[in-house]
């Protein structure tokens, strides 16, 4: 996805978190979503998922470490925040994890309080 593209994707999701999308906004946000899926992931979304899932689980330290100790709802939220969000790709997915980790760090918050807040 092509910088402005991926900034107003990024626009989008903020505004659909936050109820405030319109239907038409909705729209393009699942059908940047489909996309990539289609262009990123052979249109799998299932290997797409298990791809990300395990990048996650590396950033945060496994399932010894942060990743370890979220719900399945607070695991659930937080893989489709990060595949909608980032759209990462198969060389990417790793750097966009460590990217989400900083993100989580920075802002002071744990995974756990991170993924309730986007609950």
């Amino acid at each position: 996805m092509a910088n402005e593209q991926a900034h107003e994707h990024g626009e989008l999701v903020v505004k659909l978190m936050a109820g405030k999308a319109t239907q038409g906004e909705a729209a393009r946000v699942g059908a940047h979503y489909k996309q990539w899926v289609r262009q990123e992931w052979e249109g799998n979304e299932d290997r797409a998922a298990a791809f990300c899932v395990e990048a996650l689980s590396t950033a945060f330290g496994g399932g010894r470490g942060e990743w370890g100790t979220l719900t399945t709802e607070e695991g659930t939220a937080l893989l489709q925040f990060f595949m909608l969000v980032y759209l990462p790709t198969r060389s990417s997915r790793d750097d966009d994890a460590r990217s989400l980790r900083d993100v989580v760090r920075n802002n002071g918050m744990t995974l756990r309080h991170y993924a309730q807040k986007i609950m």
